[in-house]
């Protein structure tokens, strides 16, 4: 590989994280293996895999999100008025700049619970020293986790509060593709919130205490958190759908009367073809969807729901363990 590629290969976002993991991953092992301490290596890795694919995440979707969002709004008011730019900045500082003051208070909250189960649960290995750079090792895992948590919870009432400055889009009988768009990028952040609890999951039930009290119920709060992100998407994806659909209706019948008062006047074959493609644009406006695609809501639900059914299995298995 030349030089220059390998050099812009590193120079990714993702490649980046992917590197900084490896070597915390390293590093983590070799002290714990020169402490002569237990290695824990499945939970480590998927403590660090996670913080690695979260700070990537928070990243990629910063630019998804001012893109999406950027659409989203020159199809309100807000951009009929040429405040697009402004509208997407605000967001941006609320939910993505560092230290900003909702996430940076949320975080804090997060962090202090946390911090208090780990106090709660005990020192895990013989050195003290160890202990502490425990709770020191987590503090990436808990910025990450909450950031992302509270950007998640946002980018949901950034997409409301803007969709809710008079929406509208221009005529169309297909499906919006900003709608389209949208759509898919719910999805795919779906999939990317059951991957994060597989992983919390793996890291708790492989590390020293396995499935605590304590961590399952961070677990349960977590269990909750893709089945409200599917709803709350869910119910904003159709929102959006039925303003577009009741917008292009009016349209479309407006259209309609206006042929149809012209064909009264003007019965000719040219009047009769026009108002005939008219009936027909109404047709289709009236077939289109008013909520999210089927296939599209069936894998969205079964991403929300996985860790659930997880949830339950892994009660229903410790409930039939102990009788």
């Amino acid at each position: 590989m030349a030089p220059g590629r390998l050099a812009t290969l590193l120079s990714t976002r993702g490649v980046r994280w992917a590197l900084g993991g490896l070597v915390v991953f390293v590093v983590v092992e070799t002290l714990l293996a020169l402490a002569g301490e237990k290695l824990y290596v499945v939970s480590v890795a998927s403590l660090i895999v996670l913080v690695t694919v979260g700070g990537w995440a928070i990243g990629h979707y910063r630019s998804v999100f001012d893109i999406s969002l950027r659409k989203l709004t020159a199809m309100t008011q807000i951009g009929r008025i040429g405040d697009t730019d402004e509208w997407v900045t605000k967001w941006d500082r609320t939910l993505f700049r560092p230290f900003a003051v909702w996430p940076t208070t949320f975080i804090l909250f997060v962090g202090l619970l946390w911090f208090s189960t780990l106090l709660a649960l005990g020192p895990v290995f013989d050195r003290t020293w160890i202990n502490w750079a425990v709770v020191a090792f987590f503090v990436p895992t808990v910025l990450v986790g909450a950031w992302g948590s509270f950007i998640a919870i946002g980018v949901v009432w950034a997409i409301r509060q803007t969709a809710n400055r008079d929406f509208e889009a221009p005529f169309s009988v297909a499906r919006n593709p900003v709608i389209g768009d949208m759509e898919r990028g719910w999805r795919t952040a779906g999939f990317f919130i059951l991957a994060v609890y597989l992983l919390l999951l793996t890291a708790f039930l492989t590390g020293p205490h396995e499935l605590d009290r304590s961590l399952t119920a961070w677990l349960i709060v977590f269990v909750l958190f893709p089945i409200a992100w599917f709803v709350a998407g869910s119910h904003q994806l159709h929102r959006m759908l039925f303003v577009l659909k009741r917008r292009n209706l009016d349209h479309a019948e407006m259209d309609v009367r206006k042929l149809d008062e012209t064909k009264q006047r003007d019965p000719s074959e040219v009047t009769l073809q026009e108002f005939n493609a008219a009936l027909d644009i109404q047709a289709k406006v009236q077939a289109m969807p008013e909520w999210p695609s089927v296939p599209g809501g069936i894998a969205g639900f079964v991403f929300a729901a996985a860790p659930l059914v997880i949830q339950i299995s892994l009660v229903y298995t410790g409930i039939a363990d102990s009788l």
